[in-house]
């Protein structure tokens, strides 16, 4: 017969994580309703449920994704309050359909420095992306005046395979460098 401390142990471990399941199970589900309100003009009200949502599951990385592309560019957050949200991102955990939304956002605010960090943070999981994240990359670096690191990346980029826009954005990216410098 087994211990009665080992099943105790065993309960005691399995009860939350089952009920953690569970929570999680229903905040996402929660989520994905208030998504589709947002998407289908129910700002209002959404947003209130993406808040409370947010304050309940502060370290659920979806909540917080959809909280960033959805919300703040409605409801303007001052500056303070947008790094504060964007601290909490885990790069390993945030959803991959986030990534260059809240870099752009971040870069909208003018919060280059910011965003730069998380562009890096989310680059290992962006390799099928590279051409994409060294375009943006090279845009924060001209734009945060930091000449060199955006010429180094510049570099990297093959102009021939380049689309008109993504030319256009290269151009953009020399064009800041020239000015500042």
């Amino acid at each position: 017969m087994r211990n009665p401390y080992y099943l105790l142990f065993i309960s005691v471990f399995l009860y939350p994580n089952t009920n953690f399941s569970y929570a999680a199970q229903i905040s996402d589900t929660l989520r994905e309703r208030t998504v589709s309100q947002i998407k289908s003009g129910q700002t209002q009200q959404g947003t209130i449920i993406l808040e409370q949502l947010l304050k309940k599951y502060p370290n659920n990385q979806r909540i917080l994704a959809d909280y960033l592309l959805l919300v703040v560019p409605i409801h303007h957050l001052n500056t303070a309050k947008l790094l504060s949200l964007t601290r909490h991102i885990q790069s390993k955990q945030f959803p991959e359909y986030a990534h260059f939304g809240v870099v752009k956002l971040l870069r909208d605010q003018k919060q280059f420095s910011q965003a730069i960090y998380l562009l890096e943070q989310f680059e290992p999981y962006q390799k099928q992306n590279q051409l994409q994240v060294n375009l943006l990359k090279a845009i924060l670096f001209s734009e945060n005046q930091q000449e060199k690191q955006a010429l180094e990346v510049l570099k990297k980029i093959n102009l021939k395979d380049l689309t008109a826009d993504q030319l256009m954005q290269v151009a953009y990216s020399y064009r800041i460098i020239l000015m500042w410098f």
